[in-house]
């Protein structure tokens, strides 16, 4: 089973069995059901050349005033789902 991931214009979807998928940037999804929250954290897991929600935060961070930061970091909230993931708030 294969995902497509989102492309311009286009929702991420399931590709079809026969379906040519050269040139597009596919989430094979075998064991990833499983390990699904550890991609979030390293999508190269997946087979994907991005950071990290982690490496995602840090960048932002560095990009702000450094009289900034302490005062936006303390207002910051995890809420979702993905908020429930064992370790998260450590991990990030």
């Amino acid at each position: 089973m294969k995902y497509l991931l989102p492309d311009t214009g286009a929702l991420g979807r399931l590709a079809g069995i026969d379906e040519n998928i050269q040139g597009k940037q596919v989430l094979p999804m075998n064991n990833l059901r499983i390990s699904i929250p550890e991609v979030l954290f390293q999508p190269s897991d997946g087979g994907l050349e991005d950071g990290g929600i982690g490496q995602a935060f840090e960048e932002s961070m560095a990009s702000l005033h450094p009289e900034m930061r302490n005062e936006l970091i303390s207002n910051i909230k995890i809420v979702g789902g993905c908020s429930l993931f064992k370790n998260i708030y450590r991990r990030l």
